[in-house]
Formats: structure tokens, sequence, C-alpha cells
């Protein structure tokens, strides 16, 4: 929230400080633009922190389990109940609201997103419990290959229910998540050439915000999609000593970047706020990167591999007790299968 108020504000100020007009008619796309991404992030996190609290806490975990369940499903119910009750009252031939069916239903197909999460991991025995992860994926795309989901609700849900796919994985691990990530690293090649082969480059429009109207279409989409988030989620713990890694040369500058990619997001619309009319757009591009040059200054390498060594073991692991069964219990069945 920090970072979203202070990029909120550099927008803001130099939207003022360039005299613009009535920049408050529409404060979503004036002032958060970029940031509303790191909101939206937010808000997934508090709708997901239930499932963390129910997987992590062992001693808490049935009475939150019933808790969550309860609430979750009560709210899908009543959405689910309102959907059903306009459609009879509307007819089969009049179709349901713009508003119905751009924004409730996918904000229901969300809640039911997350409350099969929490049964799943209340009700699923240990041995089993690496199919969460499975079952979020499978859940996600299937959601969007049955309907089509436009803005102004679907682009923005489908990113957090990519969130709540990643952020289950890594409260437990996926089932043969290594098995797959081994074979991802071997085939990427033929990976890289099929996402080609299902992408269409020349098609005007934005299909992740305005997504085909054919479910084939939707499906060569969200194929390539699902290939590149598992890949990203299963290489990292394939455990290949030829993968893909920084040299140690490089991950001492990762402290610096990470600062610079940071400020570069928070700020960049505010640099076009400034420019915009006066200098050409690339001017922008420029003054962006060239505070690359100032944030190396700032946070220059020094002796941070010990440091950075630290920091990724405490947090590649939650420490909970529940959460080393539920690791030992999908390492056992990725052995056994």
């Amino acid at each position: 929230m920090l970072y979203t108020s202070a990029g909120s504000l550099m927008n803001l100020l130099a939207l003022v400080a360039r005299g613009s007009p009535k920049w408050w008619d529409d404060t979503s796309l004036n002032i958060a633009f970029q940031l509303g991404f790191t909101f939206q992030l937010a808000l997934f996190g508090l709708l997901i922190t239930p499932l963390r609290w129910q997987v992590s806490e062992p001693e808490k975990a049935s009475g939150r389990a019933r808790w969550n369940i309860s609430i979750f499903g009560a709210l899908a119910l009543c959405l689910l109940v309102a959907i059903m009750v306009e459609a009879l009252l509307d007819g089969p031939g009049e179709g349901l609201k713009e508003a119905t069916d751009f924004v409730i239903i996918p904000v229901t197909e969300c809640l039911l997103h997350v409350l099969m999460l929490c049964v799943l991991a209340e009700y699923l025995p240990i041995r089993w419990k690496g199919f969460m992860g499975h079952a979020s994926w499978l859940f996600l795309y299937s959601t969007r290959l049955w309907r089509r989901q436009p803005r102004p609700m679907g682009p923005e849900l489908h990113l957090g229910e990519l969130f709540f796919w990643a952020f289950t994985t890594k409260l437990v691990p996926m089932a043969g998540q290594e098995a797959i990530g081994r074979l991802m690293t071997q085939l990427w090649p033929f990976l890289l050439v099929a996402c080609g082969l299902l992408l269409r480059p020349g098609i005007f429009g934005r299909k992740d915000q305005y997504p085909w109207d054919s479910w084939e279409d939707r499906g060569r989409m969200y194929l390539a999609e699902l290939i590149a988030c598992m890949a990203f989620l299963t290489i990292p713990v394939a455990n290949l000593p030829e993968k893909l890694a920084f040299p140690q040369s490089w991950r001492r500058h990762m402290v610096w970047l990470n600062w610079w990619s940071l400020l570069a997001f928070m700020s960049h619309k505010a640099f076009y706020y400034l420019v915009d009319g006066i200098l050409p757009w690339y001017c922008m591009v420029l003054t962006v990167y060239a505070a690359a040059f100032l944030c190396f200054l700032v946070w220059r390498p020094r002796d941070v591999e010990e440091a950075s060594g630290l920091a990724g073991e405490r947090a590649s692991w939650t420490g909970s007790p529940r959460a080393v069964e539920l690791v030992q219990a999908s390492v056992s069945f990725s052995s056994a299968s």
C-alpha cells in the first residue's frame, strides 16, 4: 500500500504541475493508473489470507476451515441466487444484463475458486494435498473456456486467480512439480515453438482484455499462457544443475536492479505526464532508464551475496509444522508415482 500511495502521489503531483484540467473526472485512470494493479494484488492477498491461516496454523485449522467455507460459501450462494432469479424473471430470450454477465458472474467464479481451495485444504487427505495446485489451474482455465470474460472485471479477476494458483503452490507444492519442471526444462525449444504456433500475430486489439468469442480460439490463447505459467512455477524447483540460472556476477546487481524496477514502475506515468506535449515520448523512456544509474550509485553491489542467500532461505520456507507435513507428503507422492 505504501508503494501504491507513493506512485499515485507522483501521478497527482505531475498532473497538478502540468495544470491538467479536471484530472479528478477519472481518478482511477488519471491518478491510480498502473498502481491499480498493486491495489488489486493487495485485495486478492486479503481474500486468500484465510486459506493461508488454514494451511499454516494446524492448531486452528478446523475452526478456520469451517469459518472460511461458511463465509465464502454464503457469499457465492447469494450471488448464484441473484443470477438465477434474474435469469428466471427476464426469460430465456432476453439473456442476462451486462452488469451481471461481465461483473457478477466473474466475481462469483472468483469466490468459488477460493471456496474450492478452502474445502480441498480441509478435506483432502494429506497424501493428496499436492493436487490443490492442479485443481486451481483446472478451475481457472475451465471457467475461461466455458464463457468469455471481457472487461471491466474479466482481466482483473483473471490475474487475481493466477495469483491464487501461485499462492496455493507456494503454500502446498504441486504433486509432481519437479517432474513437470524437468520435462519443461528439457522440452523448452518445442514448447516455445508450440506457443508461437498457438498465438496469432497481427490480430488487432487486446485479446487478454477482450477474449475471443469462440472457445477454440480462447483455448489457443490460454494454452500458451498455461505453458508459460507452469514453466515459471515448476522449472525453478526442478533441481536440475543445467537449468538456466543467473551467474554469481549478475546476482550482485539484483539489489539495485530491483529498486530501480520498482521506482520505474511507480514513476513512469508521472514522467509521461510531465513531458507529454512538450518533449518527444522517448524522452520519458530515456529519463526512466537514466534513473538506473542513480539507483546503482545508491544501492551499488557491496557484500550482498551472503545476505541475499540468507534472505532466500528465509523466504523459501513457511516454517509451519503443517507446511512441513504437506511438503513431506507431496515428496512421498512424487517419489511413489
